[in-house]
């Protein structure tokens, strides 16, 4: 069952009826999110989704990417994978990468029965990526899974898959893997740093190649769970509350008497934050959840990105993971923001001016 919002994020999805489902959004230029096991009934209330600003791509949905190409047969095609064998050994992927959402991927060609029913004949088969734009992200690295088999037919195989990066000027090749690939009839993963290979613009593509020339042969490829990773930009808070200061420290009673929730409590007015911060346990000495919100100096009354988190005892403020700093994702190089503190039962505090981000020296609220 699929819908499209409206250009005000809303949508509605008739089901068969009540019953456990998982929830699925996404949108180019935003990571994928998903709910599973979510009970849905006539009475339920709205499923909100916050989607965090980023590339990502399983191939759940159809973002757009384009086949070319001169190949006779084995087209790229975005599918649930039918797995064929070469040899005793896979030709085509029977699956997906295990570690993503949904069982979809790019193959060339995709039919069950004989190996040579749907791979890559006479020619190359191009898969090309929806613009993504780099140009404020120098550090950004991409990963992806590729699949390619080449064998059989006659005399020795001598076919390659290319992955390409193009930043809309220049296009260079940034992983060949050549027919004698020891990994060859398997998902494998590959990142590199896109700096290493090409300057990052706003008009990045990647684009995966698999061709059968010359003499033919068995040549299949296949795509999976693309995405452009961003080192997040770190910021370093502190501040008391003042109603559970006490003595140099705040108070840890919340998280002893298992009164603190394990997924962020800021999802309802007056806060109505959408984000996903959930634990498995609390990290030690913690008073509380906290809202962050980062303003850019330029623009104070726009909201770039919030980010819930803990506030320890001895006022540090830390990720859902306990590490001192909060990771932003969105921000790309940092820059001047000002911060926002917000928290259930106490006012908002705003820096008095902006803060070079990421700093190293800790923004304190209580000097």
């Amino acid at each position: 069952y699929t819908a499209t919002t409206n250009a005000s994020g809303a949508y509605s999805v008739a089901l068969p009826g009540s019953g456990t489902y998982t929830l699925s959004a996404g949108k180019w230029g935003y990571q994928t999110q998903q709910l599973t096991g979510i009970l849905l009934n006539s009475s339920s209330n709205t499923m909100n989704f916050s989607l965090r600003k980023g590339y990502y791509d399983d191939f759940l949905f159809d973002f757009g990417w384009a086949v070319s190409g001169d190949a006779s047969a084995g087209a790229w095609v975005r599918a649930e994978p039918i797995g064929t064998s070469l040899d005793n050994s896979p030709s085509n992927p029977e699956t997906d990468v295990s570690n993503d959402f949904g069982d979809q991927c790019y193959v060339t060609g995709n039919a069950a029965g004989a190996v040579g029913n749907a791979d890559v004949d006479n020619g190359t088969t191009i898969l090309t990526s929806p613009i993504f734009d780099l140009s404020t992200t120098p550090a950004a690295q991409i990963s992806y899974y590729r699949w390619f088999r080449n064998g059989g037919g006659s005399g020795t195989p001598n076919d390659q898959m290319l992955i390409k990066l193009s930043n809309g000027t220049t296009t260079v090749t940034v992983q060949t893997i050549p027919f004698n690939d020891a990994s060859q009839g398997q998902w494998v993963n590959n990142t590199i740093t896109v700096a290493d290979f090409i300057t990052p613009t706003n008009n990045m593509r990647l684009i995966a190649e698999v061709s059968d020339l010359g003499q033919q042969h068995i040549a299949e490829g296949g795509l999976d769970k693309f995405e452009v990773l961003i080192p997040p930009v770190v910021v370093q808070v502190s501040a008391w509350l003042g109603g559970a200061y006490s003595g140099g420290q705040m108070s840890g009673s919340l998280a002893n008497n298992n009164l603190l929730p394990l997924t962020q409590p800021y999802n309802r007015p007056p806060w109505n934050y959408a984000g996903t911060e959930t634990v498995s346990a609390l990290p030690a000495n913690v008073t509380d959840w906290v809202l962050l919100e980062l303003r850019p100096a330029a623009s104070p009354g726009t909201i770039a990105e919030k980010r819930a988190a803990f506030i320890l005892r001895n006022g540090t403020v830390v990720d859902t993971d306990g590490s001192a700093g909060v990771k932003f994702y969105t921000l790309g190089q940092g820059g001047n923001y000002y911060i926002v503190l917000r928290h259930r039962n106490h006012m908002a505090v705003i820096s008095s001016g902006p803060v070079s981000l990421p700093n190293a020296t800790t923004f304190s609220f209580s000097n």
